[in-house]
């Protein structure tokens, strides 16, 4: 899809971040917006922020983990905006925890955003798109699509859970006119962080705070660079977007050299505990 005047783009987790900064330069380029988020504060921010552009907008709270929240606002998209034409799946959340602490209720919890989010997504909007002339679906992934990390054992699960989705989507909409990407960013000063669940046990003396400067101090994009980047990739059809040099590197050793990603991300886990200590 080469042009997004006019067109209506879901975005989910529009409050903050990548898919705040989506909103803005989308909305800017004439299209319409349908946004959701579960922080209300930070949705109504944004919104204030398109409203600028004189483009149609929707937006409503939504816990992307509740199926029926989102059905609900796939039926006002279609009632308010004439229906999705693209649909971004960004929300998400983070856990640092080791695997033998964490409790199989903090697993499921953040699976059933990260991933259930997109699942949802799909099953809700899936239907609006395939009546449409052309469109399209991008989910978001990570780097940790591709490899593990220390500590974020469900996060990373839910991000290869996210890609296995989205390669089976690719396949299965083949001879559909709805095109399929997989955005895979490396780190971006979000405030993914901050608003995750962190534990003692790895952070030790430094509390979420600490670690989230540290993790914006060290992140190689900002959100609207990630945010100009991705939508290059779904103008050109991208099954695969990979943003950053990052995630360029670590896809890269985590297909073809593991035992080096392996080496690389530990140097990385390692480095993060020393720039704690000199916050």
């Amino acid at each position: 899809m080469r042009d997004y005047k006019n067109k209506t783009i879901v975005i989910t987790g529009a409050g903050s971040g990548i898919g705040r900064s989506l909103a803005i330069a989308l909305s800017r380029e004439g299209a319409n917006i349908a946004l959701c988020d579960i922080n209300t504060k930070n949705l109504s921010e944004t919104e204030q922020v398109i409203r600028s552009s004189p483009v149609n907008t929707l937006a409503m709270k939504v816990d992307v983990a509740n199926l029926g929240e989102f059905k609900e606002f796939a039926a006002q998209v279609s009632h308010k905006l004439g229906g999705a034409d693209v649909l971004i799946n960004n929300a998400g959340i983070s856990m640092s925890e080791l695997i033998e602490s964490m409790t199989p209720e903090q697993l499921h919890s953040l699976l059933w955003t990260n991933f259930g989010g997109v699942v949802h997504g799909c099953h809700a909007f899936l239907p609006q798109l395939k009546v449409r002339e052309e469109g399209q679906i991008v989910n978001v992934g990570s780097v940790f699509s591709f490899g593990g990390q220390y500590g974020q054992a469900a996060y990373v699960s839910s991000k290869f859970a996210i890609r296995g989705y989205t390669e089976t989507l690719i396949m299965e909409l083949r001879k559909t006119k709805i095109a399929v990407s997989l955005a895979v960013p490396g780190a971006i000063s979000t405030n993914l962080i901050s608003n995750g669940h962190h534990s003692k046990k790895l952070l030790g003396s430094f509390d979420t705070s600490d670690f989230a400067r540290l993790h914006e101090r060290t992140s190689q994009n900002t959100p609207d660079a990630c945010a100009r980047k991705l939508i290059a990739g779904m103008r050109r059809g991208r099954r695969r977007i990979i943003i950053g040099g990052d995630a360029r590197l670590l896809t890269f050793l985590a297909t073809y050299a593991p035992r080096i990603y392996e080496q690389v991300v530990l140097a990385y886990g390692r480095m993060v505990q020393e720039g704690q200590r000199h916050l």
